[in-house]
């Protein structure tokens, strides 16, 4: 127990006297319990939030970001435009463009494409490298225990999702104008493909993360 130190009638009024030109002592263990800095470790483990998203929406970009099922074959695109379509598939869709209008062109010595994309390949190379920038800051966080650093992935993320949701919002539109005509044939089926859902919620992750990483990394 502390003991307490009792002044004189003389000694409390030289020291109100005097308050300003008193020197101040510093007691961390004095009477009132002082004041004591304290330093604490970060929590590091913050930082795999924002990286796990970043990591997720880098592989989302070669998954399936628009399927299609035409004539029991499976047809897909993904992020960067590369098109997955099994043998002869191009061939069927060809003849049945000549009655019903080309869904897929091709030119000589070219990869089949989708002749209304409805986003731009270039999309689906910008995701990457802002994933891979993203990654990088919050290594360069995580080893200098930063959380400022995290404040480009929250950017980041941001951007992500306003390019995903963009062209989620135009698949869904080719979709919907295009579906009846799929409908109407009875011979397929088109929809958006789970790569650019997790696109979205992997945006939304890294922004979620980077918020948290900023509000909790120091607490």
């Amino acid at each position: 127990m502390t003991q307490q130190v009792r002044m004189t009638a003389a000694q409390y009024q030289h020291l109100v006297q005097n308050w300003d030109r008193t020197p101040v002592k510093w007691n961390p263990e004095g009477i009132y319990g002082g004041i004591k800095e304290v330093k604490t470790a970060g929590r590091g483990f913050l930082f795999a939030i924002p990286g796990l998203s970043s990591l997720l929406i880098l592989g989302a970009v070669f998954l399936p970001w628009l399927s299609l099922n035409l004539l029991n074959n499976n047809f897909s695109t993904n992020g960067i435009g590369a098109l997955s379509a099994p043998s002869g598939f191009v061939d069927q869709v060809q003849k049945l463009s000549q009655k019903y209008g080309s869904f897929i062109h091709t030119t000589p010595g070219s990869t089949p494409a989708l002749s209304n994309q409805p986003y731009e390949a270039s999309h689906g190379w910008i995701l990457v490298v802002l994933c891979l920038v993203s990654l990088g800051l919050i290594f360069w966080g995580f080893t200098g225990k930063s959380k400022n650093l995290v404040i480009g992935p929250l950017i980041i993320g941001v951007f992500c999702l306003g390019l995903s949701l963009w062209d989620l919002i135009q698949s869904t539109k080719l979709i919907n104008d295009t579906y009846k005509q799929f409908n109407n044939l009875q011979a397929g089926f088109i929809g958006v493909g789970p790569g650019l859902y997790l696109v979205v919620a992997g945006s939304i992750a890294l922004i979620i993360g980077g918020i948290v990483t900023l509000s909790f990394y120091n607490k």
